[in-house]
């Protein structure tokens, strides 16, 4: 069976206090991630699922959600990371994975809000469905998960909103995606 991570993720070199990536690159080894929660939205593919990986090579225990499931089913039984469907534009599915996490593991160390969608639309083609579905995914599903993991964070946790340099090239295709993107950027503290 072809795998993405899980020849890498097996090829801890302990002695040398690194791993070694999908491309056989070594990475460093950071211990005090060893048995974390860490949640990351958006993790089946993509930028998301290189962010499960990593944190999986550090020993973290990895709790991810995606709507393409079959993507993140295959994912989390490569590496050992949990998976759950999760279609972001619910906030009721947003509550439950992340109270069920945090009940489950006693608490959420980090917070990674990864899950966008980037259509290529112009604007002039852009239904007020599709733009209301872009924030809910991009923006709305950003603060909900914050919300909803916040309460449950320890000492020294971290959520981690990811932007896009889009923001500052705008294409005109992806004026709703521009626009969470920037909402993003301002989420910072």
């Amino acid at each position: 069976m072809q795998t993405r991570f899980g020849s890498a993720l097996r090829s801890l070199d302990a002695q040398a206090g690194t791993h070694h990536d999908a491309a056989g690159a070594r990475m460093p080894v950071y211990p005090e991630l060893k048995n974390r929660v860490v949640l990351v939205t958006g993790g089946a593919n993509g930028i998301g699922a290189a962010i499960v990986f990593a944190f999986r090579q550090q020993q973290a225990r990895v709790f991810f959600c995606d709507t393409d499931s079959s993507a993140g089913k295959s994912l989390a039984g490569e590496i050992g990371a949990v998976f759950q469907p999760v279609d972001l534009r619910h906030e009721k599915q947003i509550v439950r994975w992340i109270s069920g996490v945090a009940r489950r593991q006693g608490g959420i160390d980090v917070l990674i809000n990864n899950a966008a969608c980037d259509p290529r639309v112009p604007l002039s083609e852009l239904t007020t469905k599709r733009w209301d579905d872009l924030f809910a995914v991009n923006l709305r599903a950003a603060f909900l998960c914050s919300r909803e993991a916040a309460p449950h964070m320890r000492n020294g946790s971290a959520i981690i909103n990811l932007a896009s340099i889009t923001w500052h090239i705008a294409p005109p295709q992806m004026a709703a995606y521009v626009a969470t993107k920037g909402g993003i950027l301002l989420t910072f503290a």
